[in-house]
This record gives structure tokens, sequence and C-alpha cells, in this order.
């Protein structure tokens, strides 16, 4: 996949990236691994940032969750 580094400097833009990278076959829970997911709202703070609910486990998500990049904020 070809990253356009100016896509970086728009948070949705980043959030939208993320997504497409980790989840290139579309959204997954990152627990049980099912693709029965189901928007769950945005966050509070990063407003560009969807929140998913697992339909099998029930696990709720976004795009960081289980993931290296946990620890930072766009």
């Amino acid at each position: 996949m070809l990253i356009q580094l100016y896509k970086l400097l728009d948070v949705a833009q980043c959030y939208d990236l993320l997504r497409q990278v980790r989840w290139p076959d579309g959204v997954t829970c990152p627990t049980c691994a099912s693709a029965e997911t189901a928007k769950n709202g945005k966050d509070k703070v990063q407003i560009h940032c969807q929140h998913y609910k697992c339909k099998a486990c029930g696990v709720y998500f976004d795009y960081l969750t289980a993931s290296a990049a946990r620890r930072y904020h766009f």
C-alpha cells in the first residue's frame, strides 16, 4: 500500500488511513476476529475516531485497540 504522507497531516485522513491499513478487507474484532461489528459512536476527544462493538463477543474497540499505536493520540 502506498501511503501518501500529506494524508497524515489531517486527523480525519489519518484515522481513515489507520482503518485501511489495519482492516483492508473490512473491520474485524481484535479479540475474536469476527467481521460482525457495528459502529458505536465516536470518541468524545478524538472526534474522527470511530468506535465499534463486536456483535459476536460484545467487545468495544476502536482503530487503536490492541495495536502498537494505542499509546499515541492524534
